[in-house]
C-alpha cells in the first residue's frame, strides 16, 4: 500500500517515513498543503492512505486538506496526527471522513497498528481497534 505523509516538522516526517518503510509500505512525504496537492495530482490513483498533521503552518489545516482529498477519492483512508487528544477533534468529522486519529508523540507499534487498522477499514478513532462484535 502507498501512504502519503503530510507533516511540516521534518524530524517527525522522517520518523514516520522510516517506520512505515520498515513495515513494508511505499511512502512519500509532503511538508505543506501545496506540496501535498502536487503529489496528489501525480499519484492520486495510487495513494491508499494519507497520514496528516492536524495543525499545519501554511494556513490550510490537515482536516481541510483531508476533506478535499476525500471529496476526490471517497475510498481514501485518513489518519490524523496531533499533539492534542482525539477528544478535541470532532467525532463527527472523524466519522464523516472515515478517519482515524493518533496522538503525538506516538510509538513505532502504535503508528503501524493504526495505519494497518485504517487500511483494513477497522474503526480506530483512538488508535485502538474496535472490539469484535458477536452476533
Amino acid at each position: 500500500e502507498f501512504i502519503l505523509i503530510v507533516e511540516d516538522e521534518a524530524m517527525l516526517s522522517e520518523m514516520a517515513l522510516e517506520i512505515l518503510r520498515e513495515s513494508g509500505y511505499r511512502t512519500l512525504a509532503a511538508s505543506s498543503a501545496k506540496q501535498t496537492l502536487e503529489i496528489w495530482q501525480q499519484h492520486r490513483g495510487e495513494i491508499d492512505l494519507v497520514l496528516t498533521a492536524v495543525v499545519m503552518t501554511e494556513g490550510i489545516s490537515g482536516t481541510d486538506l483531508a476533506g478535499q482529498l476525500v471529496a476526490e477519492n471517497p475510498r481514501l483512508k485518513i489518519v490524523f496526527m496531533s499533539g492534542y487528544t482525539s477528544h478535541e477533534m470532532s467525532q463527527e468529522l472523524l466519522q464523516s471522513l472515515n478517519a482515524s486519529f493518533i496522538a503525538k508523540p506516538y510509538g513505532h507499534a502504535d503508528l503501524v497498528k493504526i495505519v494497518r487498522n485504517s487500511l483494513d477499514k477497522l474503526p480506530a478513532a483512538t488508535g485502538k481497534a474496535a472490539p469484535e462484535r458477536t452476533a
